[in-house]
């Protein structure tokens, strides 16, 4: 049987997350993982930001949790509600902090839409908010 719909968009936002995590460590803007989980502007934008680290010869550190939610579906578009926790360090070539990402609680909110069969996330946008992840 195929997955409900419910849960293969949360499979997709969540297999975004993770592309997006493993391409900062070495900054990749082709991981295979983005293209295959997000498309449009999103996926411009994730690529843009690690074209950027990698001509700063910058790499990117951390770990993330999240605890994802459909909080809208129709057949063309799905909006995921998600309370994310992340602590990044991004490092120059010599391993020197150049940015600090303040750890902290976001409150995600995740559009996707059908592409090829598959959902992909096309907009991610977060706002600092407390919420539990979990």
């Amino acid at each position: 049987l195929p997955p409900l719909p419910e849960a293969a968009v949360l499979d997709a936002h969540t297999a975004y997350l993770t592309a997006f995590h493993d391409s900062m460590d070495p900054p990749n803007p082709q991981h295979p993982g983005l293209a295959a989980w997000a498309t449009g502007p999103q996926l411009e934008t994730a690529r843009t930001l690690r074209t950027t680290q990698v001509e700063r010869n910058w790499q990117a550190q951390g770990t993330y949790a999240s605890s994802p939610s459909v909080s809208a579906i129709s057949e063309t578009e799905a909006t995921v509600l998600d309370c994310y926790e992340e602590d990044i360090t991004v490092l120059d070539a010599r391993g020197l902090v150049v940015q600090r990402v303040e750890p902290g609680t976001y409150i995600l909110e995740s559009v996707l839409v059908p592409e090829d069969g598959v959902w992909k996330v096309s907009l991610f946008l977060s706002e600092k908010t407390p919420c539990t992840v979990g």
